[in-house]
């Protein structure tokens, strides 16, 4: 999922003077109908937005949040790129920054995405005079370390669900004829399988910390509804 226009490893040199552009707002989001979503987000996420699973790396799948039901189109961001839908995914929350590995066998390095900054404007500064990191910068530097440490626990959600077999191909139609299909490639929990589960598999995910999850997941998919709802009234 690409929301950054121009992104370039942050450097002390390159961006000494840059300043974050305000407001900055979420326009960049405009065109993601889905967004990922780490495990502790979920509690907060449910109230507002669906929660599915969709494909990660390799043969992985990982939650995300839909925000919208048709391609490029997010329902949660206004035509002033003003977020209106409730809870925001801290994958959105940490643009313009973001952690990016060049090629698999690199390390991860802090990228930005140089259209979100001015050089030497009113907002805040990435370094200071001395080339020292600004707080705004060791705040989102924070924030990415965590996300991303959070992002690699979320994916044992995924590696059970799976294996368990839990999961079933996500369909949404909507309109007057019900016969438009979107969302092609999610995934959601059949719960008829998960009353199936053997009481010892219940147990093992029960202790993981995945069970409350799932039940969080089941229970958000009732949001779908408001989604239909508005694409079938334009909005």
């Amino acid at each position: 999922m690409r929301i950054h226009q121009n992104s370039v490893p942050l450097s002390k040199d390159r961006h000494a003077r840059f300043t974050l552009k305000r407001p900055l707002g979420y326009g960049f989001a405009r065109h993601l109908n889905s967004a990922p979503l780490v495990a502790a987000e979920f509690d907060k996420a449910a109230h507002d937005h669906p929660i599915v699973f969709g494909p990660a790396t390799g043969d992985a799948v990982a939650p995300v949040v839909i925000l919208g039901l048709r391609n490029d189109e997010n329902l949660c961001v206004d035509g002033n790129g003003q977020w209106t839908g409730g809870y925001i995914p801290g994958f959105l929350r940490q643009y313009p920054f973001v952690l990016a590995r060049p090629a698999e066998d690199q390390q991860f390095v802090v990228c930005i995405d140089e259209t979100a900054f001015d050089e030497g404007g009113p907002g805040p500064r990435i370094f200071d005079d001395e080339g020292h990191e600004s707080e705004p910068l060791r705040q989102a530097l924070a924030f990415l370390k965590e996300y991303h440490r959070q992002s690699l626990q979320t994916l044992e959600l995924g590696r059970a669900l799976k294996s368990s077999g839990l999961l079933q191909r996500m369909v949404v139609r909507y309109g007057e004829d019900h016969k438009d299909q979107t969302l092609g490639g999610f995934e959601v929990v059949d719960r008829a399988r998960l009353a199936q589960l053997p009481a010892a598999e219940v147990e093992r995910v029960h202790r993981a910390g995945w069970l409350e999850l799932i039940h969080l997941h089941l229970h958000s998919l009732e949001k779908i509804a408001g989604l239909t709802r508005r694409v079938e009234a334009g909005r």
